[in-house]
């Protein structure tokens, strides 16, 4: 049986004029499943978050919270210490925390900033250490995290520990190169991947054999080294790349089915269209691109079903 797509909407994508249950109710009235944010929009303290995830759970929607490693800056600390692995991996787990009081409208876990960047791979494997241990506990302790992502090991179980946080693959964390995630998952083999391959193409040109030149390696690197680490997508899309982002979605799309996972989760995020598009002031323009982004999306998936079921790929 394939599983299901699920799309969700950003909280970045909608008009700043819009309160949260609003952005619920015409993010379901739009056809997306769930909707992703960060703590900060669902509130100022865990009263107002609670409140929150309560009117997006009644909007029969599903949330991705997003959460950064990075310190506050209003920490006490010394300015070296805030980039340290430790000062990363505390901030990580109390967040965690605060999201375990949202209840179990929570189905997955993206980690927008994990770490840093600037670190070498062994400051980042030494951070990674600290928080994957976090992450089994935490999913061990909250089974509703990660549950409709969950894949079917070589034993035949599904193990509650393993998905339901993902790190993303973003310019300003660890897993900002290809490069550096290849070296992190062969010192640390469980980590969990968010993917936004845009972001990689943006910082240092890398679009892994899709921009056209058909790069044999690359493509069978990704598919071997990278799809099996990735749980959920974030479409980082600019005006015109949506084509080449079909390919790695059906690499990750057909790996889950054979997996036996329930729910496939993609989310479209915009880049460029304040200035090259006309957005107004409020993003009017952003959710409408969002809602059109998320279309494309439903009929990569649909041939990509057609093409399952019928054997023509």
């Amino acid at each position: 049986m394939l599983p299901r797509l699920a799309i969700f909407a950003s909280r970045s994508s909608a008009p700043r004029r819009w309160d949260l249950p609003t952005f619920a109710d015409v993010a379901k009235a739009s056809g997306f499943a769930g909707v992703e944010m960060a703590l900060a929009d669902l509130g100022r303290d865990e009263i107002e978050q609670r409140a929150s995830a309560d009117a997006i759970r009644s909007s029969h929607l599903q949330l991705i919270v997003d959460l950064s490693s990075a310190p506050s800056i209003t920490s006490t600390s010394t300015s070296q210490s805030l980039s340290s692995p430790l000062d990363h991996a505390r901030a990580f787990e109390s967040q965690l925390r605060r999201i375990s009081a949202l209840g179990d409208v929570v189905s997955h876990v993206n980690c927008t900033q994990s770490g840093d960047s600037r670190w070498d791979v062994a400051t980042s494997a030494e951070y990674l250490g600290e928080v994957l241990p976090l992450s089994a506990q935490f999913l061990e302790d909250h089974p509703y995290i990660g549950r409709y992502g969950r894949e079917t090991d070589i034993m035949g179980g599904s193990p509650h520990h393993l998905i339901g946080i993902s790190h993303e693959t973003n310019a300003r964390g660890v897993l900002h190169h290809p490069d550096a995630v290849r070296e992190l998952m062969e010192i640390l083999p469980p980590i969990r991947i968010t993917s936004d391959i845009q972001q990689w193409h943006d910082s240092c040109g890398y679009q892994w054999g899709f921009g056209g030149d058909g790069d044999y390696d690359e493509v069978e690197a990704l598919t071997i080294e990278i799809v099996p680490h990735i749980d959920h997508i974030r479409a980082g899309l600019g005006r015109e790349t949506i084509a080449p982002h079909n390919e790695l979605w059906k690499f990750v799309w057909g790996r889950k089915a054979k997996r036996g996972v329930e729910q496939v989760t993609i989310t479209p995020t915009l880049r460029g269209f304040d200035t090259n598009n006309g957005a107004t002031e409020d993003k009017t323009t952003l959710w409408e691109q969002a809602q059109k982004v998320a279309d494309c999306v439903r009929c990569s998936y649909d041939r990509w079903v057609e093409s399952e079921r019928t054997g023509k790929k």
